[in-house]
């Protein structure tokens, strides 16, 4: 996934001196892509690159100028595993490092080598009235969106951090199996009675110590009348019925100590499978401790998001675009799409992501594929089968990310004509590739 960050400096700059910081920036290894472009061409032409007049050359559809009416032009310079963009805005040097999460961050190098140029090229009686401490800010997402109008009137969704304990997620995994959680839907389903070990299939024997471990299910013996059958009591520890309870009590109907009736093992869903069980909630575990491994901080992640009777499982801020996710526990088919497309569109949402334990139907991706007007701009994916989500996940945050990068640059595009989406797109198809299936919590770690 790649990730943006941003700091600036309260310098504020002409053009003339901004393409000087761009030109000193070379000596650092920083080439500026746009005005390397610009001299390279100037050389072939045999002019000279500083008496050429910009807007004659990068005619673009909307333009950025400052005070002075020129056009205000910073540059984007490709460097190892990041690249950044310097720009000035409302009388301050932004610089912006995009780069893969699990990358380095090399931005402070990058505004160390911006400073060093600004007290070369700015006038020293100018500069000393300025600030070159740079101090982090949110990157300029929304730029690709204001021009385009303002922004799109939305029904406010309250919601609550993630809240899970250590406990819950250390032991949720062992509902990611399926013969695990059908074992424990049935038991839920059983209402608190249980199910007789005698009855469990080879398949799910395979899990239960497991679950046991987990405390997600507990055995509980029940002592049974040998004349007739019936249920004289349900015990915890088996070592009771040998030592304990089971040499005082004696059935009222045949006189026996409880250690000499019929006794039988049994299964019982514990209040802690229970919880992770109700609504999903191992599920809304699982995804948002995905999320962290893959890149995303706490803050960023919200659940329960709900207005009335309208609520979203997951919901993200990833890099200014908000993500929100369907969580299933079985298959998820065309009556459940409509009714989460129009959540997503309704609430702001920018993508809206289907994780399901079992299958998407086709209709389903056919109608998310050919989604109507009403929904807006809104981008839909789909993540289906239980044990292939950890693999397809970081795909879909990759995708977004990407289209995230692309809207960071598409303004620069727009106010100079030139096209920076295939290079960028270029370089995120080798960093990708670089970074395949590395992530921030895998740095450091050996395999």
């Amino acid at each position: 996934m790649f990730v943006a960050e941003s700091k600036a400096a309260s310098v504020s700059v002409k053009q003339g001196e901004l393409n000087g910081i761009i030109s000193k920036l070379a000596h650092h290894g920083y080439e500026g892509m746009i005005h390397s472009m610009i001299r390279a061409a100037c050389s072939i032409a045999g002019v000279d690159a500083s008496q050429l007049d910009r807007e004659s050359v990068l005619v673009g559809r909307r333009y950025i100028y400052d005070e002075s009416g020129r056009l205000l032009m910073g540059d984007v310079f490709f460097h190892g595993d990041s690249f950044f963009i310097l720009d000035e805005t409302k009388g301050k040097l932004r610089a912006t490092e995009v780069r893969h999460c699990a990358a380095t961050s090399a931005l402070d190098a990058f505004c160390q080598a911006v400073t060093t140029a600004s007290k070369v090229v700015i006038d020293g009686r100018r500069l000393r009235g300025m600030s070159l401490d740079w101090i982090e800010e949110k990157p300029d997402f929304g730029a690709f969106d204001r021009m385009y109008g303002p922004p799109r009137k939305v029904d406010p969704l309250e919601s609550i951090p993630p809240d899970y304990t250590e406990e819950e997620a250390d032991k949720y995994v062992a509902l990611i199996d399926d013969d695990n959680r059908n074992l424990l839907i049935t038991l839920a389903q059983a209402r608190g009675k249980a199910l007789s070990v005698d009855a469990d299939s080879e398949a799910r024997g395979k899990g239960v110590p497991q679950l046991l471990s987990s405390g997600i299910i507990r055995r509980e013996y029940l002592v049974k009348c040998r004349k007739d059958q019936h249920l004289i009591v349900s015990i915890d520890d088996r070592d009771q019925l040998d030592a304990g309870v089971g040499d005082i009590f004696h059935c009222a109907t045949c006189g026996r100590l409880f250690r000499e009736e019929i006794v039988e093992q049994i299964y019982v869903l514990s209040e802690f499978g229970r919880r992770l069980l109700s609504g999903s909630r191992w599920m809304m575990i699982w995804i948002t401790e995905l999320l962290r491994r893959f890149g995303l901080v706490a803050e960023q992640i919200r659940w329960s998001g709900s207005a009335g009777d309208d609520e979203i499982d997951i919901m993200t801020d990833l890099q200014g675009t908000k993500v929100f996710f369907e969580l299933k526990d079985r298959d998820f088919d065309l009556g459940d799409a409509y009714p989460f497309a129009f959540r997503v569109a309704r609430y702001g949402g920018d993508w809206g992501i289907i994780v399901t334990t079992g299958r998407v139907a086709a209709e389903v991706k056919s109608f998310l594929k050919e989604s109507p007007r009403e929904f807006g701009n809104v981008r839909f994916e789909t993540i289906e089968g239980g044990k292939s989500i950890p693999s397809q996940l970081p795909d879909v945050l990759m995708k977004i990310s990407e289209f995230n990068i692309r809207r960071l640059v598409y303004p620069i595009t727009e106010y100079t004509g030139f096209n920076l989406a295939p290079y960028v797109n270029a370089w995120m198809k080798r960093v990708g590739e670089a970074y395949k299936g590395k992530h921030p919590s895998l740095i450091g770690r050996t395999a």
